[in-house]
Parts: structure tokens; sequence; C-alpha cells
């Protein structure tokens, strides 16, 4: 089973593959060990910060209703993440398509192959590496999705 927690300054990220009822009980354990342990050390929890997203290709995800402090966090289907916004189907690629359009849109008169490049790092490929520990393509059809940008 795939679980952790992901820390950046004060922001976690608690995160469990869930493929049965019995994973949604795993994931509210851990938001209930998570949230005993702030309590015993005196942090708050702003609970209108929480989300929850079920990232998911498939045509019926498991839903579960979470809770912190006996309060459901707000569901979501799609969230910023330090300046990714990834949704529920993770359509990262589709940003960085839309971003190359813009490149191509704007800077079609660059004769500079190296402003092209600088310009295609830094704005179409920044995303794909930035984001990639969230979505992680290992998957022949995402792979291909990658390197059609």
């Amino acid at each position: 089973m795939i679980f952790g927690k992901l820390l950046y300054a004060d922001d976690l990220k608690i995160f469990r593959v869930i493929k049965s009822i019995l994973d949604c009980t795993a994931l509210q354990t851990d938001l209930n060990i998570t949230s005993q342990w702030c309590s015993d050390n005196g942090m708050q929890i702003n609970i209108t910060k929480c989300k929850v997203i079920t990232f998911n290709r498939g045509m019926s995800p498991i839903n579960h209703v979470y809770s912190i402090n006996t309060t459901p966090p707000e569901c979501v289907q799609s969230i910023r993440d330090l300046g990714v916004v990834s949704d529920s189907k993770l359509t990262i690629t589709v940003k960085a398509f839309s971003v190359l359009g813009f490149i191509r849109r704007n800077a079609s008169q660059f004769t500079d192959i190296y402003a092209l490049k600088a310009l295609f790092c830094t704005l179409v490929r920044s995303t794909l590496e930035y984001a990639s520990p969230i979505w992680s393509p290992h998957h022949v059809a995402q792979v291909i999705h990658i390197e059609r940008v």
C-alpha cells in the first residue's frame, strides 16, 4: 500500500492509495493520529485550509467522507500547490500544451534557437518536471503524453 506524508514549511499533505474501504479507514486513522499529535503539542489545525482531493483516472472512485476533529474538510476537484494546479484527473500535460501554444503564437518571429529553448525550459519543461513527483508518469501512455509536448 502506498501512503505517506509530504512536508513543506507549515504545510502537510497526507496521502494514501485507496483501493478499498479499508484504505479509507486507514487514511482516516492517519488523520486522527496527526490531529491528536497536533493537539498534544499545542498546535491547532486550520480546518478551513484543509482540502480533500481524490486523484483518479477510473470511472468510479471510492468516495469517503473524512473528518478532522469531527469536521469534514472541503472536497475539491482541483488544488493549487506551490504554483502547480492539479485536478482530479491529473491533466498536467494539458497545461504544458497550452503554454507551448502560447510560446508558438507569441515567439514565432524569434530566430534565436537559444531564446526559444530558454522559453521552453522555463515555461513548459519546468511545469512537467516540477509536478512529476505528484503524478509520477510511469505508464507508457503518460510518458507518450509528455514526449508529445
